[in-house]
């Protein structure tokens, strides 16, 4: 039986769905995947996990359909979140975190430590403050946003910036 994953990291997309055939080892998906990129991979994780995975022991019944896998030329990315003028901040993420991740370091206490109210206002965003301004989607991930060089520059700002 095929299973298909949604793999991050491959080729610069946000992800690609690959299926993976029953007798294909993930050893042998990061191989394929490698050689087509033209690019070693680094490391191999499941979504919003603290560890990669140990890919010389994983086993088929860690695989499920539409598991979100991860697969990496880094092991951080330096993501700096600026918010009106103050001072800004930086933390290294794992390439696998969602942006919520990012969102609730940037306005908690480790961050800019809003209260919730003010922070339930605030959204992340890319691009050049204000005009190229993107609203980030919390579940995309670090490593799909991060630029070639390994970091990730983020904007805190008003949700009504985005609304019509």
């Amino acid at each position: 039986m095929a299973i298909d994953l949604r793999a991050h990291g491959l080729r610069g997309a946000e992800f690609e769905l690959i299926t993976v055939e029953e007798a294909e080892s993930i050893g042998s998906v990061i191989e394929r995947f490698a050689a087509s990129s033209g690019r070693p991979l680094v490391a191999a994780a499941i979504e919003d996990a603290e560890e990669d995975l140990d890919v010389a022991a994983i086993a088929r019944t860690v695989l499920q359909p539409r598991y979100h896998i991860h697969f990496h030329r880094r092991h951080l990315v330096a993501v700096t979140v600026e918010y009106a003028g103050r001072q800004p901040i930086e933390r290294r993420f794992r390439p696998n975190k969602r942006a919520i991740r990012v969102y609730d370091w940037a306005v908690g206490k480790d961050g800019f430590d809003f209260n919730p109210i003010d922070a339930a206002e605030l959204v992340l965003a890319t691009g050049s403050p204000p005009s190229s301004w993107v609203r980030v989607d919390v579940e995309s991930h670090v490593g799909d946003l991060a630029g070639p060089d390994d970091r990730l520059k983020l904007w805190l700002v008003p949700k009504s910036f985005f609304q019509g």
